[in-house]
């Protein structure tokens, strides 16, 4: 027992996490709430959190490992070109994406969890990785 507040663990994990090579983010953060569904903002360095109402009903969900490989430090290098001021159109793409498509789609996933509506969540995810392969790809 550590005697800190989850939040206070979230932030000590972080400030270890970025001695690392991988320079990872916040977001694995999300771990901290165990079974919680729990939506995290994020505003440059500042974090919110918000636990979310457990769903009306049971949603499953199936994770898949599919055993691709990924560099995370040149994928999170080629969107943070796209701030603070967008130079290109695919820049301008990043910023929509990460931005205003973003809070929308979380929105309604949000509302998707909370009535337990497992088909419309799933559909989001569909169309969030749709606007992630036109958008973030091309940076």
């Amino acid at each position: 027992n550590l005697r800190m507040t989850v939040r206070a663990e979230m932030e000590l994990a972080y400030l270890g996490e970025i001695l690392t090579p991988s320079r990872c983010g916040r977001m694995d953060q999300c771990c901290a709430f165990g079974k919680t569904p729990t939506l995290m903002r994020f505003d440059g360095p500042l974090l919110q959190t918000t636990s979310l109402a457990l769903p009306s009903s049971t949603i499953y969900m199936v994770v898949v490992d599919l055993a691709a490989s990924k560099d995370t430090k040149a994928i999170l290098a080629c969107l943070n070109k796209a701030y603070p001021f967008a130079s290109n159109e695919v820049e301008t793409g990043v910023q929509r994406l990460l931005g205003p498509i973003n809070e929308d789609i979380t929105e309604r996933a949000c509302k998707a969890i909370h009535d337990g509506k497992a088909e419309e969540l799933g559909a989001l995810m569909t169309e969030a990785q749709k606007h992630f392969d036109q958008l973030a790809m091309p940076a």
